[in-house]
């Protein structure tokens, strides 16, 4: 019976299967009866109860089965395994395995005096800090806006409702640098994200291209053991960015290019009538 304070559970995700000595697996399936192949399952508060009703602890005779009174039996050692999935709760804590731990815990109770004492998984949760500064002068900077799209091409939307969800840009959550030239966005996975800005602070350029974040292996800017707290610096440049072709500057400097030119022929017309 998992505890999961920090995790949201996964309704539907469970999945219990029996390995026996030889490697052998069999997957149970939910259901509410007493027979061989099924497991029953009782949800509650976030947390979940998996019961093998036909498992017996009668001792075979002679290590073999022994018709209804051996229900469940394999010889050696077997192993029952439940599998899972949940998602972080917004209160659970930045990952790092220098930090305080985000913990999952599932117990066993056999119908025998021997309880085991339960397995503990630890779980992280992943965070970029952005710093926002001037290419020149390294000073922060305020009012710079970012998305961040995920490795699939979709948007991030952090709300206190459902927290991390993803999707389209329309939706995507902004985060703007303060003061401080940092934002901060927590919630996330190992994975690969990009940071793309919306809006330039005032008076810099836009960046051209996202920035490549990597959260896990291969992560960079990062001083915490398991590399799921990143520190990316973003520089933004100041100057006035030249006008895309086609538009009102280019416009300009054809229409002087052709009066230039007409001029010219001008004088030519002028100075053959002069010699003739």
């Amino acid at each position: 019976m998992p505890s999961a304070s920090v995790v949201d559970l996964n309704e539907g995700s469970y999945e219990v299967t029996i390995t026996d000595g030889s490697g052998n697996i069999t997957t149970l399936t939910q259901g509410s009866e007493k027979a061989t192949g099924k497991y029953n399952l009782l949800e509650e508060n976030n947390n979940f109860t998996i019961t093998i009703p036909w498992a017996a602890t009668n001792t075979p005779t002679g290590n073999t089965q022994n018709g209804a009174n051996d229900d469940f039996f394999y010889k050696g050692i077997n192993t029952i395994t439940v599998t899972y999935t949940g998602v972080l709760k917004s209160g659970a804590k930045p990952g790092s395995a220098d930090l305080p731990e985000n913990t999952n815990i599932a117990t066993i109770n056999p119908n025998t005096s021997n309880d085991d004492p339960g397995q503990k998984v630890t779980v992280r949760d992943g965070q970029i800090t952005i710093k926002k500064i001037d290419g020149s002068t390294k000073a922060s900077l305020q009012g710079a806006i970012f998305v961040l799209k995920n490795a699939t091409g979709q948007f991030l939307n952090f709300n206190d409702t459902n927290n991390v969800e993803w999707g389209t840009e329309a939706n995507a959550t902004e985060y703007t640098t303060g003061a401080d030239g940092i934002i901060t966005i927590t919630g996330l996975k190992e994975g690969t994200y990009y940071l793309v800005e919306k809006k330039a602070p005032l008076g810099y350029n836009l960046l051209d291209n996202s920035q490549k974040v990597i959260l896990g292996d291969g992560a960079t800017d990062t001083t915490n053991s398991d590399n799921l707290l990143v520190n990316p610096t973003v520089e933004n440049n100041k100057g006035t960015e030249l006008p895309s072709t086609g538009g009102i500057g280019t416009t300009i400097f054809y229409i002087i290019g052709a009066i230039l030119v007409i001029g010219a022929g001008i004088v030519l017309v002028a100075r053959r009538r002069l010699r003739s």
